[in-house]
């Protein structure tokens, strides 16, 4: 015989209960893998690729010397860019789209098992999907905006360092094909630092949406607890703050450029605590 919405309640009120007697707690959702897939992408898609094609157009010019008797115009390395963005975006878009959708369910599968642990309730059928879903379109959207600019700033250093080659203006020490490693390390560390701040605000938005799709309001501030940690975040450790009201000097958590801090729900008026 099934029970009745007041057994039910009991029951919930219960492993509420036994829950907070033995400590359960909040697990966080851990980006590092996400982080770590978008990254490789971008390096796959974008740094290795563009600094081939910048190596196989400045061959003539690649040696140990710096002084050379071929030059290669600035232009065709603008062209090499603009052909390069252009033939490879969709690719880039389709990557962002898997990066996205990979987040995005993997931090659902997670929210639902925390919140049932603590709850003792299944709240599947309250997130809405389709805000989540245009949340994470618009993720992709701004994420792509992001990424166009790693071929731009690219071509920018990589044009600085042959005008400095041609005009003998660079270090004697350096090679265009050592400057060239130079850029392509910078660029791949750039590509790295978009991959950790973008996916950081990918769920910091997704989680903010879900938390309010089953009623929380309110969130716990919880830096990463490490040295890397900024004083205005360190500041906000452990505190509560709403979802309508983000702190004015950081934002909400993971909004900040690089920041690794998290939003823990505040579960304290659905446990009764």
């Amino acid at each position: 015989m099934p029970l009745t919405p007041a057994q039910r309640e009991q029951v919930r009120r219960q492993l509420r209960r036994a829950n907070r007697l033995r400590g359960a707690k909040w697990v966080p959702f851990d980006p590092s893998q996400l982080e770590r897939n978008l990254a490789a992408q971008l390096s796959a898609l974008i740094v290795l690729p563009l600094f081939a094609a910048y190596r196989s157009a400045l061959s003539p010019m690649i040696g140990d010397a710096v002084i050379f008797d071929v030059e290669i115009s600035p232009d065709t390395i603008r062209e090499i860019t603009q052909r390069f963005s252009k033939t490879h975006a969709a690719r880039w878009r389709q990557a962002l789209g898997a990066w996205a959708k990979q987040g995005e369910a993997e931090t659902k599968t997670l929210f639902l098992a925390n919140y049932a642990k603590l709850s003792g309730i299944d709240v599947s059928s309250t997130l809405r999907t389709p805000r989540t879903r245009a949340l994470v379109e618009r993720s992709i959207s701004r994420s792509a905006r992001l990424i166009t600019s790693i071929p731009a700033d690219a071509q920018v250093r990589v044009i600085r360092a042959l005008r400095a080659v041609v005009h003998g203006d660079a270090p004697a020490r350096f090679s265009l094909r050592e400057q060239l490693s130079k850029i392509e390390g910078i660029t791949e560390r750039r590509a790295q630092l978009i991959a950790r701040d973008q996916t950081a605000k990918l769920v910091t938005k997704i989680d903010e949406t879900r938390q309010q799709d089953v009623g929380i309001t309110q969130y716990i501030w919880r830096t990463s607890h490490d040295e890397r940690v900024r004083p205005s975040h360190e500041a906000h450790d452990g505190h509560t703050f709403s979802w309508g009201a983000p702190p004015p000097d950081t934002g909400h958590p993971g909004e900040d450029i690089n920041c690794r801090c998290i939003a823990e729900p505040d579960l304290s008026a659905i446990l009764g605590s």
